[in-house]
């Protein structure tokens, strides 16, 4: 059997071109919500009518919003007002109907608490380590097998 090394190297080059789609959207999703008290150092139950807690909030950050009534929202800020939040419905579990590029505002008043969206090292560590490791073995294995095969038929 005669083998072609531009097809090896073809189905390499497919292999690490997966991976690193497979890194990229990895990287894209590997967030966790950091609580509000914990991310600005500030002491429990948060008064959200607080001005030094309302300057906290940043603009263009993604925020988890649960509601006085229990609703989740998340939520990019666009504007942090003097008695709301204005900005972009991200993600929602409630109301599909509600357009996510209409720009909402929320009372202070009704922020039951908040969380910060905050990239997650370790994911995105094995997020990037994983498929290298895939493509590192499976190069190495088959640069190996290439050159020491054995017929024993």
């Amino acid at each position: 059997m005669k083998i072609h090394l531009g097809h090896i190297i073809k189905s390499k080059l497919r292999l690490i071109r997966f991976c690193l789609i497979l890194v990229l959207i990895g990287l894209s999703s590997c967030v966790t919500y950091k609580d509000f008290s914990k991310a600005y150092q500030i002491p429990k139950p948060i008064d959200f009518s607080d001005t030094m807690v309302q300057n906290s909030f940043e603009v263009d950050n993604v925020y988890r919003i649960t509601l006085k009534d229990n609703r989740e929202l998340d939520f990019v800020v666009k504007e942090v007002g003097k008695s709301s939040l204005k900005g972009i419905l991200k993600n929602s579990k409630i109301n599909r109907k509600i357009e996510l590029a209409e720009l909402l505002e929320i009372p202070f008043e009704n922020i039951g608490n908040s969380k910060k969206r905050v990239p997650d090292n370790l994911a995105s560590l094995a997020a990037i380590a994983i498929p290298v490791g895939v493509i590192y073995l499976y190069v190495a294995y088959s640069i190996n097998s290439m050159f020491f095969t054995f017929d024993l038929f």
